[in-house]
């Protein structure tokens, strides 16, 4: 030591060597402390839940890519990877629905499992089968009224009026 009591580093041999070794070992013991990861953190499990419809009507694919990001970016066997990238794509077709419609999630998902319903819009109705190969028109006094008819379907006829909200079929 020097005489005001200060460490000297003259005459030790390899001291910057011995620094650089320090910071490398303090360096790998920080990484492999806060690169451990809980399992069963959020950050590491899938959330498939349906959550409101509201909150997830007009979403981009980005944001569900965003939704889903912590899952993705963790190591996945490759069940899960398939699984996921499955139902993925299935969100994405389910948002462009919602979005194309302005309709709920699950009606998406009807959609989507070529179901008809009453209440759907003739637009929706036009998505799944195409166009339909007559379209009948009546008036008895209180506004047109439709019938719509494809013949390689079942059902075969929709009706519906003016606001071309399907009120029945057959």
């Amino acid at each position: 030591m020097d005489s005001n009591n200060q460490p000297s580093f003259k005459n030790e041999k390899n001291t910057g060597l011995k620094l650089f070794l320090l910071v490398v070992v303090i360096g790998f013991v920080l990484v492999k402390c806060i690169g451990k990861k809980d399992s069963n953190s959020p950050a590491n499990t899938l959330d498939y839940s349906n959550e409101n419809a509201q909150s997830n009507q007009h979403q981009t694919p980005t944001d569900v890519y965003e939704k889903y990001k912590p899952a993705i970016q963790r190591k996945l066997t490759p069940e899960e990877r398939r699984d996921s990238i499955k139902l993925a794509k299935h969100q994405i077709k389910v948002q462009k629905i919602m979005n194309k419609f302005n309709c709920s999630e699950s009606d998406a998902e009807r959609l989507l499992n070529n179901k008809v319903w009453i209440g759907m819009t003739y637009e929706m109705l036009l998505h799944l089968r195409g166009k339909p190969n007559n379209v009948n028109v009546s008036n008895y006094g209180s506004g047109n009224e439709y019938q719509a008819c494809w013949y390689d379907y079942t059902p075969s006829c929709f009706y519906f009026n003016e606001n071309q909200i399907i009120r029945a079929y057959n």
